[in-house]
């Protein structure tokens, strides 16, 4: 029998509502902080949540409106931290949102998944049509990125 990995979660559950985002941020503010993270690596992180709550809350569309919540998940393992955000709406294709530079620049938004892609080591997503999406944000720590690389 192999022993398991410990892993420590953290939960947080919020109406999809923009006005809750600040939670979010806090949160992650405080398990990256504990985990270690630099204090760039804390403010990346923070970004690329709050890019990911924001879009589950703006863009999820559930059948009932009275169903918009976002689940924001920490699991806290010994060489990284992955965050996974998931919603209750349609579902989307991430391949399909492809901005150009350009677009990038000149939009008011569409700038989210290029920000977390940038700011976290990888971005894993999972969704279909009608059963919501989870965005998993994955974030290692220094001396793991090094011995990866």
């Amino acid at each position: 029998m192999g022993l398991k990995k410990s892993v420590d979660e953290v939960r947080v559950e919020i109406p999809g509502d923009l006005k809750y985002e600040k939670v979010v941020r806090e949160v992650t503010e405080v398990v990256a902080t504990r985990m270690g993270f630099s204090d760039t690596e804390v403010k990346n992180m923070k970004v690329a949540v709050d890019e990911a709550s924001s879009n589950a809350i703006r863009h999820a569309k559930p059948k009932d409106p009275k169903d918009n919540r976002v689940v924001i998940t920490y699991s806290i393992e010994p060489s990284k931290l992955v965050i996974s955000i998931k919603d209750n709406g349609q579902g989307f294709d991430p391949k399909a949102v492809r901005p150009s530079i350009d677009s990038l620049i000149e939009s008011e938004g569409g700038r989210g998944i290029f920000l977390m892609k940038n700011l976290t080591d990888k971005v894993e997503y999972d969704t279909s049509p009608g059963k919501g999406t989870t965005v998993r944000l994955i974030k290692y720590l220094n001396q793991d990125r090094k011995k990866s690389r």
